[in-house]
C-alpha cells in the first residue's frame, strides 16, 4: 500500500519515495472529499519536490492544494494555487493526473483566468509559514 511505502521511505530518509506516495494519497483524499488531509499531504509533497527541484511535480502538488481549497470553499485560494501550478507547468498542458482534478474540482478555472501565470510565483517560504500555522 502507499501508506506502507511511505513508512519505509521515511525510515530510509528517501525524499522522492516519501513525496510520491504523499502526492498519490493526497489525490485519493480529494476523491474522498477530504480537503484538509489532501492539503496536508500535498504540502509535504510540495516541500519535498521543491527541495528536489522538480517543478513539474510541484505543479501537481499546487493543483491538489487548489482543489483542496475548493473543497473547503475558498475559491480565491483555489484560483491562486491553480495559477501558480500553471506557472510551474509552463508551456506544458495539464497531464493525465492534473486534468481530472481540473475537471472535477476546479471546473470554473478556464484558460482566460490563468492566461498570465508568470504574474504569480509560488513562494515556498510563505507556504511553509502557512503550513505551520
Amino acid at each position: 500500500s502507499f501508506e506502507r511505502a511511505l513508512e519505509l521511505a521515511r525510515e530510509l530518509d528517501e525524499k522522492p519515495y516519501v513525496a510520491s506516495p504523499q502526492l498519490m494519497l493526497s489525490m485519493l483524499d480529494l476523491r474522498a472529499r477530504d480537503g484538509a488531509s489532501a492539503a496536508e499531504r500535498a504540502r509535504e509533497a510540495l516541500t519535498l519536490y521543491s527541495d528536489l527541484e522538480d517543478d513539474r511535480t510541484s505543479a501537481r502538488c499546487l493543483l491538489v492544494l487548489g482543489a483542496a481549497a475548493a473543497i473547503e470553499g475558498d475559491a480565491e485560494e483555489a484560483l491562486l494555487l491553480a495559477t501558480q501550478a500553471a506557472a510551474l507547468r509552463g508551456d506544458s498542458a495539464p497531464d493525465r493526473f492534473e486534468q481530472p482534478i481540473l475537471e472535477e474540482f476546479l471546473p470554473s478555472i478556464g484558460s482566460a483566468e490563468v492566461a498570465e501565470p508568470q504574474m504569480v510565483s509560488y513562494d515556498r517560504q510563505t507556504s511553509d509559514k502557512e503550513a505551520g500555522s
